[in-house]
């Protein structure tokens, strides 16, 4: 392994899969995917988001567990918001403490994501539970707002509002590097870019013997394609900028539903 790195990125993007990749090229790494604090640093994160005082707490409790240190090495999407508030204090205290590290900001397309959550949260009690009742599982916006949105809109809001976190917080660093989980297909000159900046092996695999990609089962939402444009332009409103910007949305079919 060349330094630590950290993969920033939502849930149903690919992590899994990802996690189990890098493991296969480097075993002593170990799990790197939601250990047994994961779910507790995630709400911590979701609420310092709007809660100095919550922030400040989380600050103080990472710094301690630290040692004002880097942490360790992860590709878990639950604890993307909270290494982000780590990483943005470590780096207004010392910019140079960051640049023996890699960053990696992986996307999937918002359309694809919000679908698979849609289904994903009702796949049985305890996600219902965690999506609709467990107050900051997910980043929430001003209570006003919330109220005013659909389940649906809630997750396009989280895709957006988490992807601009680190795009603006750490795209100007020289060792941010950004990939889509849709170009990190099996043998694809991305997938071993992004697999040789965490790994030293002379012989990247980047295949797994068996595929465990924690794919949702399918629960009725369908994908984009079959949206109607209302429901497509609810999307378009919230996440536009960075579909742009990330090199999605230029299909036919979607700027005709627009």
């Amino acid at each position: 392994m060349n330094k630590n790195f950290y993969i920033f990125s939502t849930g149903r993007s690919g992590t899994t899969y990802l996690s189990n990749l890098i493991q296969h090229n480097e075993p002593s790494l170990g799990n790197l995917h939601q250990l047994k604090n994961s779910k507790k640093l995630n709400v911590m994160g979701n609420l310092a988001l709007s809660n100095k005082a919550c922030l400040y707490f989380l600050i103080s409790y990472l710094s301690r567990k630290f040692n004002h240190a880097l942490p360790p090495s992860t590709v878990d999407p639950l604890k993307s918001i909270v290494y982000y508030q780590y990483f943005k204090k470590l780096y207004e205290e010392d910019p140079s403490g960051l640049k023996n590290i890699t960053i990696i900001h992986l996307v999937r397309d918002p359309r694809d994501f919000v679908t698979s959550f849609m289904n994903w949260k009702n796949r049985n009690l305890s996600g219902k539970i965690a999506h609709h009742l467990t107050p900051f599982w997910m980043p929430e916006p001003k209570l006003k707002e919330r109220l005013s949105m659909s389940k649906f809109e809630h997750f396009c809001w989280i895709w957006n509002k988490k992807h601009h976190l680190f795009d603006e917080g750490f795209s100007h660093l020289p060792n941010y590097y950004l990939f889509r989980i849709e170009d990190l297909k099996p043998g694809s000159d991305k997938l071993n870019e992004l697999l040789s900046l965490i790994t030293n092996n002379d012989e990247i695999k980047t295949e797994l013997n068996k595929t465990n990609r924690n794919k949702s089962m399918k629960k009725g939402f369908p994908s984009w394609e079959s949206w109607d444009p209302k429901q497509a332009k609810k999307l378009d409103n919230i996440c536009t900028e960075l579909m742009q910007k990330f090199g999605y949305g230029q299909e036919k079919k979607w700027t005709g539903l627009l």
